[in-house]
């Protein structure tokens, strides 16, 4: 919500509006360049746009009471109207943002050139939608109320809307899209309006959350980002408030990012033969560890990253079932001091002597 860095071809404006500086905009060249350094590794950079929150910079320029692109921007106080500063939310009820919608996707899908696509969805307030006229009025119009039901609703037109621009400029027969864990993919809710032929549901709750058996139940893919173990940017100092820790403290070991399995979660929570299947039916997708970026920065990342990305790639793509954090340290050890020849900035593991004195630094025997 902070920035719109990217450039869109067509939408000018958004970059204009939303980057916080000329020189702090990726360019469409910029982003090619990166996508094709992945590919030829063997990476895939999976697009997201977040929407239909958190999106007050870059809209600004549709500013008229009657036509305004976004809703609640920067409105203050901000804990009435989102779940942090600034807020921000497209004006579903204004026709003109599909159309822009529809020149972000085919933009980003260009660069991009993916089957996959995050539509985000994430932390949408129905605060901020009551408080605003042409909402209200435009949830009048259809004959809706103003409770929960009604919001949910209204969040669904604004999903199919925004789904079918997004489907129609998509280049991919069996297209798929990725929404965060949210009121919309709730059990109350996701079998009456999202598809599961059309979605993905990435889990950003706790392992234990009944929605992960839940969702697979009923046939939804699903990537694991639970807040327990994957969130990197947690246990350091909060940035709202005056003191103490941010939200989704304590910080995520290595540890506990090496103990995460997908597989494990959900046998835990269906018994094995039914996490057996789900593999086999292409439901498991994966993991995925966000580190978002309000308190990190260019200088920081990769301290951030490594080497907790390195438990994460093992449990993820050798996942080893019989092994587990002691037998795994020896090689994250010696896979963090490759990281450290080869120049990335990553954080220490153990004192170099246990590196040289291998199995010394355990109280095992």
């Amino acid at each position: 919500s902070n920035s719109f860095p990217l450039e869109i071809a067509g939408q000018p404006n958004l970059t204009l509006y939303g980057a916080h500086a000329p020189h702090k905009v990726y360019t469409q060249a910029a982003v090619r360049e990166l996508v094709h350094y992945a590919k030829i590794r063997g990476v895939k950079i999976v697009p997201e746009f977040d929407q239909p929150a958190h999106v007050g910079a870059g809209w600004q320029w549709g500013s008229g009471e009657q036509d305004r692109l976004a809703v609640c921007v920067e409105k203050d106080p901000w804990h009435a109207n989102c779940v942090q500063p600034p807020c921000g939310q497209l004006n579903i009820a204004n026709d003109a943002i599909y159309p822009i919608l529809g020149d972000i996707y085919r933009s980003m899908l260009d660069v991009f050139d993916d089957d996959l696509f995050h539509m985000g969805g994430d932390e949408v307030d129905f605060r901020c939608y009551n408080s605003t006229p042409e909402i209200v009025a435009f949830m009048q119009a259809q004959g809706w109320g103003r409770d929960r039901d009604s919001f949910m609703r209204l969040w669904d037109y604004f999903q199919t809307r925004s789904y079918t621009e997004l489907e129609s400029v998509s280049n991919f027969f069996n297209f798929l899209a990725i929404l965060w864990t949210s009121d919309l993919t709730s059990q109350e809710y996701i079998r009456q309006y999202i598809d599961p032929a059309k979605y993905v549901i990435q889990i950003w709750t706790r392992s234990n959350d009944p929605i992960v058996k839940f969702l697979i139940e009923n046939q939804y893919r699903v990537i694991f980002s639970n807040v327990d173990a994957l969130y990197l940017d947690c246990g350091y100092q909060a940035w709202i408030g005056d003191s103490g820790y941010n939200w989704c403290s304590p910080y995520k070991t290595w540890q506990s990012i090496y103990e995460n399995s997908p597989y494990r979660i959900y046998a835990a929570a269906a018994g094995q033969a039914e996490a057996d299947d789900a593999l086999r039916a292409g439901l498991l997708l994966g993991a995925s560890a966000p580190l978002w970026m309000e308190q990190a920065t260019e200088e920081s990342i990769e301290t951030r990253f490594w080497p907790r990305g390195a438990a994460l790639g093992e449990r993820l793509w050798s996942d080893p079932q019989s092994t587990g954090v002691h037998e795994a340290t020896v090689r994250m050890v010696n896979q963090n001091h490759r990281l450290i020849q080869r120049g990335l900035q990553t954080d220490g593991l153990q004192p170099e002597w246990c590196w040289q004195h291998e199995n010394k630094c355990t109280t095992q025997g």
